[in-house]
């Protein structure tokens, strides 16, 4: 997608409960959007397999006529029609196209309201803060607008991470580093003599729903 798209996708997503709909900002997915252009499917292909990434973003309304129009689509090119990371409660739609779910994990919510450090339970996290904190170091999250100001020092962790990792960066169904991809959300940092340490990009959805994060990367 184009920058337009993109922006277009943004005004859609700041309107979701859903914070995994942040992850069509990376660019690295097609857009279907409807005619209206008010909701869109994000999908990648891989050999035959079209594969979209979550339930339609947009108004509820929209997400049956979004998921027929992505099946027809898909049928269309002699392709397999894949939806990843979809909602139990949306089952019944996805059964109306004849689709089979399987099964490949859980949904895991912290409600924050309940949250504490103090029992059994938490003592190893609780032990870890305190130990970080005598050390000298703090937590603090950046706003979006200040976020750009810090990427070459974002970037200097990421690329260390991922050299002490072995690793390459994942796409698709999770984030990777790109100074536009990262400038886009709020960021969670720790934070020593006033360099940072290690961060979390913050993916927030409408109303306060949801709160999450996607790369959490360290020296």
């Amino acid at each position: 997608p184009g920058k337009e798209d993109l922006d277009l996708a943004a005004e859609i997503i700041a309107k979701q409960e859903s914070t995994e709909a942040h992850l069509a900002l990376m660019g690295d997915k097609h857009f279907l959007f409807n005619d209206q252009r008010t909701a869109f499917v994000m999908f990648d292909v891989q050999r035959s397999s079209w594969i979209a990434l979550g339930d339609p973003i947009g108004p509820p309304e929209e997400h049956i006529g979004m998921l027929w129009d992505y099946h027809e689509m898909v049928d269309l090119h002699g392709g397999r029609t894949v939806f990843h990371h979809i909602l139990a409660s949306q089952l019944p739609n996805y059964l109306q196209l004849g689709l089979t779910p399987l099964k490949l994990g859980d949904l895991a919510r912290v409600r924050l309201e309940n949250f504490s450090y103090s029992g059994g339970h938490s003592k190893d996290q609780r032990k870890a803060r305190n130990r970080y904190e005598r050390d000298g170091y703090h937590f603090e999250v950046l706003p979006q607008e200040n976020v750009p100001e810090h990427l070459p020092r974002l970037k200097v962790i990421s690329d260390e991470w991922l050299r002490e990792k072995n690793t390459p960066e994942k796409r698709f169904s999770i984030g990777y580093f790109t100074d536009e991809y990262m400038a886009r959300f709020p960021m969670a940092v720790v934070v020593k003599d006033g360099e940072i340490y290690a961060f979390a990009n913050v993916l927030e959805s409408a109303h306060k729903t949801e709160l999450s994060v996607d790369l959490m990367r360290h020296v």
